[in-house]
């Protein structure tokens, strides 16, 4: 045997009891895969308002203009 397939053997007994273990705890499992839907998503979450909160900052760099005098002034650069 080599040990590719001893390595391939180990896997898939390994992937049978961890299939016959979930039907078993069945309950254990769904609140498991409940706990890591609702961490992804609030990981999803977050990462799309920093991408929002960094997109809103270079808006607001490219608007604002201090003149001489210290007075903030908006105007947009492209018109």
């Amino acid at each position: 045997m080599t040990g590719t397939m001893l390595t391939a053997t180990i896997i898939d007994i390994i992937l049978a009891m961890a299939v016959i273990a979930g039907l078993i705890h069945e309950e254990k499992l769904i609140a498991f895969e409940d706990r890591i839907i609702f961490a992804l998503a609030k990981v999803y979450k977050k990462h799309m308002r920093r991408r929002y909160m960094k997109k809103r900052a270079a808006q607001k760099a490219q608007l604002r203009v201090i003149s001489s005098s210290g007075e903030y002034r908006t105007f947009n650069k492209s018109a």
